[in-house]
């Protein structure tokens, strides 16, 4: 197509295109009506071959720009990333040899493009997905220069923010991607197929290839593997539909919006009606002006069709004499993994496209249109191995229909357009289906007996090595040989290499060395990184100190300094964040409140520092502004909940009077509040106080009064507590309420545990969402709440009836177990003192139980009301 699309921005841009695409819809259903769309079915047929580049060690080659300069045809085209490719060959009549014809086309293309890589050290390879793909292979640069797929990555990136967009599959290695900005898009290859439509019967020609995808698929699957996971047998599918969602149009008021990658809902009466619905459903995304279309007949309604990606898709062409011709576009089959094989499919295909009027139109229609479509996810899933709902209202194993049904229809269907060496063209199908030996097969049995013996990346790499060279050796998939690891040089057998985490037992730590025979094992941090290593002599000192989590290994002793570095930075849960009061300021496009997020009011409380440093990474603040403020420096300096007294409870009215560290903390932080205040006036103004628990505990809200004091507080899936300032003198919150702030202190769970941070960027992004200044997806609100929900005993509003207090010379060791809003009973033993033992005051339930050296409450017991 000439017209290279746009990305369209605004809803006068949509709808000025939306109309140009029914003017062009109404112009095509008058020809069809008059018979000017009447062609053979089958009559031509094409074919579009994509592939990928692998270099020397393996890994993608972003050198698609270079090999399309280098070949000066333009039936050779770059893909959505640099490491694809695309050759597309003409339309061939169906007739005769047609399917050596269209072989030896592919074959001398494929060697072509083989040569012109062999310059940069690299070599093409057919598969849907490339085994030995790593997350950094796919980054934003890795994207193709063309303009048209420049705007569908915006697109598909565009209102959910990158940070917010999941991909999950479940299977055998559960796959849950969160998106930043990965070329998701670029990582999947597939061989598509067109075959002529005639008008006059092409709503049978299309339900019929309805009918028929999911068996051809099961017997091509070759993509189960993505980013070491092993997933669907083709993988592909899944993660197609995902990957081209357009965040923000899933949802309307009505119903759920399709995904734009689909089966399908319906048979259909008419072909068109695929059109109307597809148009009805969704809002042009790519397009052009109307002079451009003027130029260019039905270009409005390709382009816009272009944009929706039906596994089998209709399509529209326009020939000399300006007639329009109608095609289905099979887009549901992987690329590979040799060209022989590919060939099988596309006969396989194409013989049953041509066997469709042996089936009457009653007897395809009759079927559940439901329970075809479920044969599609099941053919995805699990290949040949898999089940299909038939003919007859029967149930039967997909390996019989293709073997009893579908193979010899596609043989009847070649020969009666004259295609020769028919059952030659479909023998590796038959192979296949006989021995069970899918591309997907093979590599998921071969990866298994790859990874005994070698690093995953290791295997991964030699699989790949493998497709290549069997790929072009022209073998068929279906007898490939086994690759056994006793044909690779000898290695040892690798350590279970699966870091420990930071909220990991002690005593899984000591049982890991054992199980494993070493003295290291590597730690991973909350961020991901797994750059430390914690020793068996480690644990062992840590178990006899008394610490329970392999986080708590890695924090300093609250009498020694934390590991800053020379320019005064701090280290929280792995993120270097620099010790100074005002972290970060951002202000929102728009009018709305002024927001606070303060952390570090305790210095062994990192976990608050950490959820900072998380959201202001990538918060877009679309109204009001965010202030991220860091409490108790000096605290936070040495590790240690505070220097001379707890600066939590400093704000009362000896303050201004005394001397002490926390104090002067406590002037100076109440100095930028009122700062903060006076640049951005006239705003409603919001604090929250970020905390962490001694003990293992569930995220909670902590509230002074009323919950009128937090009013989103209701919204928020978690426990809420009152208290008054009695029973909590001088603390922040009871200060700065009289003041007009709307404030609550935020107990983001155990300040050892990674999961307090996670829980507070929950929490924090879900009350900016209700304040309006950086709204959520429905889905990444819909994941919060089951996060959070899954952590928490109650989510129902309570009281502080009881607070134990304590001094430094009670002895009080809080009995273990206890976790806060864990239900007890009044007379039920605690915790014990110099004076013996100490028992619950009431039922209820036991909020914050004391399980550090420093602090003057052993507990509190709050009662719902």
């Amino acid at each position: 197509m000439a017209i290279d699309p746009r990305l369209l921005t605004s809803t006068e841009e949509r709808s000025t295109f939306q109309a140009l695409v029914l003017k062009d819809l109404a112009k095509v259903e008058d020809q069809l009506r008059e018979g000017r769309g009447d062609r053979q079915s089958g009559g031509l047929v094409g074919i579009e071959q994509e592939l990928q580049f692998v270099d020397a060690d393996m890994r993608p080659a972003c050198i698609g720009t270079d090999i399309r300069a280098s070949l000066s045809d333009p039936t050779y085209q770059e893909e959505f990333a640099r490491f694809n490719f695309e050759a597309a060959l003409p339309p061939e009549k169906f007739e005769g040899n047609v399917l050596g014809l269209l072989h030896d086309n592919l074959e001398n293309r494929l060697d072509a493009i083989a040569s012109a890589a062999q310059q940069y050290d690299a070599r093409p390879i057919l598969c849907g997905i490339l085994p030995s793909l790593d997350l950094d292979d796919i980054r934003p640069e890795t994207l193709t220069g063309k303009s048209r797929y420049k705007a569908l990555f915006e697109t598909r990136h565009a209102d959910d923010g990158l940070h917010h967009r999941e991909y999950r599959i479940r299977a055998m290695d559960d796959l849950v991607l969160r998106d930043n900005g990965s070329v998701v898009d670029g990582v999947l290859t597939s061989l598509q197929l067109h075959w002529q439509l005639d008008y006059r019967t092409a709503a049978h020609h299309y339900n019929w290839s309805q009918l028929i995808m999911a068996p051809v698929l099961s017997a091509a699957v070759c993509s189960p593997l993505f980013l070491g996971r092993r997933l669907w047998h083709e993988t592909r599918i899944p993660l197609f539909e995902q990957v081209t969602d357009i965040p923000g149009q899933q949802l309307s008021a009505v119903r759920r919006r399709p995904r734009r990658a689909r089966f399908g809902e319906s048979w259909v009466d008419d072909v068109v009606d695929v059109w109307h619905t597809d148009v009805a459903d969704y809002e042009p995304v790519l397009g052009c002006g109307e002079d451009e279309a003027a130029g260019s007949p039905f270009c409005a309604l390709q382009l816009f069709n272009g944009s929706v990606y039906r596994w089998n898709r209709v399509c529209l062409g326009v020939e000399d004499d300006g007639d329009v011709s109608l095609r289905v576009e099979s887009r549901s089959l992987p690329s590979g993994l040799t060209l022989r094989d590919e060939m099988a499919n596309a006969a396989l295909w194409w013989g049953l496209m041509a066997y469709a009027d042996n089936v009457s139109k009653q007897d395809v229609c009759k079927l559940n249109f439901g329970r075809v479509r479920e044969n599609f996810q099941r053919s995805a899933r699990e290949g040949l191995e898999c089940q299909h709902y038939w003919f007859g209202d029967r149930v039967r194993p997909v390996a019989d229909i293709l073997a009893e049904d579908l193979i010899p229809w596609a043989a009847a269907g070649l020969q009666s357009r004259g295609i020769t060496d028919a059952a030659e063209w479909l023998a590796p199908v038959r192979d296949r289906v006989a021995n069970g030996q899918t591309g997907s097969r093979w590599m998921l049995d071969n990866i298994e007996a790859l990874r005994s013996d070698r690093t995953e990346a290791e295997a991964d790499k030699f699989l790949t090595d493998a497709m290549v060279d069997f790929g072009q050796s022209g073998l068929p998939v279906a007898r490939w040989p086994a690759i056994h690891p006793r044909t690779l040089s000898a290695a040892p057998k690798p350590a279970h290499d699966v870091p420990l985490r930071a909220n990991d037992t002690l005593a899984l730590a000591a049982a890991r060395f054992d199980w494993d025979e070493v003295d290291t094992l590597p730690m991973q941090s909350i961020a991901g990184r797994s750059d430390r290593s914690v020793s068996r002599a480690q644990v062992k000192d840590g178990i006899e100190a008394g610490l329970t989590t392999v986080g708590e290994l890695t924090l300093p002793p609250s009498d020694q300094p934390a590991d800053n570095t020379a320019d005064g930075s701090i280290d929280a849960f792995g993120r270097q964040v620099p010790l100074q009061r005002q972290y970060k300021i951002v202000e929102g496009r728009g009018d709305g409140p002024l927001v606070v997020l303060l952390a570090g009011l305790h210095g062994n409380e990192k976990n608050g520092v950490a959820v900072l440093a998380d959201l202001f990474d990538d918060l877009d603040v679309e109204a009001g502004v965010v202030a991220g403020v860091l409490g108790n420096l000096p605290a936070l300096a040495a590790h240690t909940r505070f220097v001379d007294r707890d600066m939590n409870r400093s704000f009362d009215a000896t303050l201004k009077d005394r001397s002490d560290c926390e104090a002067g903390e406590a002037r100076a932080l109440l100095e930028m509040l009122d700062q903060l205040t006076t640049d951005y006036p006239n705003r409603e103004k919001w604090l929250i106080d970020l905390h962490g628990t001694s003990g293992h505990a569930p995220p909670y809200l902590s509230i002074c009064e009323t919950v009128d004091t937090f009013p989103v507080a209701p919204k928020l899936p978690i426990p809420k507590v009152l208290f008054t300032p009695d029973q909590f003198p001088g603390t922040l919150v009871g200060e700065i309420v009289p003041k007009n702030w709307h404030t609550a202190t935020f107990e983001t769970g155990c300040l050892s545990a990674p999961v307090s941070v996670t829980n507070g960027v929950a929490v924090v992004r879900l009350i900016l969402h209700e304040l309006g200044v950086a709204r959520l997806s429905e889905t990444v609100i819909h994941r919060y709440h089951d996060a959070l929900r899954a952590q928490s005993p109650t989510r129902a509003l309570s009281r502080f009836t009881h607070r134990h207090i304590i001094s430094d010379d009670d002895q009080f060791r809080m009995l273990p177990g206890f976790v806060s809003f864990q239900r007890i009973e009044k007379g039920e033993h605690l915790a014990d003192d110099r004076n013996g033992a100490v028992l619950a005051p009431a039922d209820g339930r036991i909020v914050m139980p004391l399980y550090q050296s420093k602090g003057q409450t052993g507990f509190y017991v709050a009662e719902t009301f």
